[in-house]
């Protein structure tokens, strides 16, 4: 049988793995139909290789070519807009600019970028006004 196809996909895959990171971001960042589809494409691929069908092989593994082709093209517009934090306690956020993403299927709550930054403290503002190149590392107060 020739592997071919399979060798194909995964190079797709860990391409895009690189570019997104692992545990699905990508798909985080497309409408969920979108998911959905790409997720049976994939149901389907896996089948064909199960049943050691060639025909199916190629033809659902170039159908899952063309998504994570077409997958990538929306994920691309949305990649600065979503961003996945590990907050200090331990909670996964979904950081978020502009329009609500859907739901999250990691378990990571939602903040918009607006949210967050009502929490920064003056004094650090300040601070960053006057050492742009600065960092902060810890969440005590400022003493002035």
């Amino acid at each position: 049988m020739d592997r071919k196809i399979i060798q194909q996909v995964d190079a797709v895959a860990v391409a895009m793995e690189k570019k997104y990171g692992y545990n699905s971001r990508m798909l985080d960042l497309v409408p969920q139909h979108l998911e959905l589809k790409f997720k049976k494409a994939q149901g389907q691929f896996d089948q064909a290789i199960t049943s050691n069908s060639q025909q199916d092989m190629i033809k659902y593994g170039q159908a899952l070519i063309r998504g994570y082709q077409a997958l990538d093209k929306i994920a691309e517009k949305a990649v600065h807009s979503v961003w996945k934090v590990r907050h200090t306690s331990g909670v996964l956020m979904t950081v978020y600019q502009g329009s609500i993403p859907r739901k999250p299927s990691d378990g990571s709550i939602l903040m918009s970028i607006e949210e967050l930054v009502k929490f920064v403290p003056a004094s650090i503002v300040k601070i960053k006004e006057k050492f742009p190149k600065s960092k902060v590392t810890k969440n005590n107060e400022v003493p002035f």
